[in-house]
């Protein structure tokens, strides 16, 4: 949930409006698919490999009950710490970018169906 939090508010965006006007929630794996392709213009406090492995696993500990050693949730918070709260003196740390990137990464989310109109920003 941190990390969806946090990459969802760090490029700004709420969720997806459909043509008929209807605003859907947007899922943080077409957040990930938009960044992908630009992760060489944005700085992360921990490797955007790592950020993904991350919360795909947290996504199968979370829905499927997959229970793994106590340290391991422990573990992974204090191993996402840079990313989520910055460096301690700045949490704009966290995730590093020209405005531009930002906007290519809100305006590059489509449902796959082309029944999106467009994202809701939080800007």
């Amino acid at each position: 949930m941190a990390i969806e939090i946090r990459l969802l508010r760090g490029f700004g965006v709420a969720a997806r409006v459909t043509l008929a006007g209807a605003v859907v929630p947007l899922a943080l794996s077409e957040i990930l698919e938009a960044i992908a392709p630009r992760k060489s213009d944005i700085t992360f406090g921990v490797p955007f490999e790592h950020i993904e492995r991350l919360y795909r696993w947290s996504n199968i500990y979370m829905h499927s009950g997959f229970k793994q050693y106590t340290w391991s949730q422990i573990y992974g918070l204090h191993y996402l710490r840079p990313f989520l709260l910055g460096s301690g003196t700045n949490t704009y740390d966290g995730i590093i970018t020209r405005s531009g990137i930002v906007k290519q990464v809100q305006c590059s989310r489509r449902s796959k169906d082309g029944s999106t109109s467009g994202i809701m920003t939080l800007l």
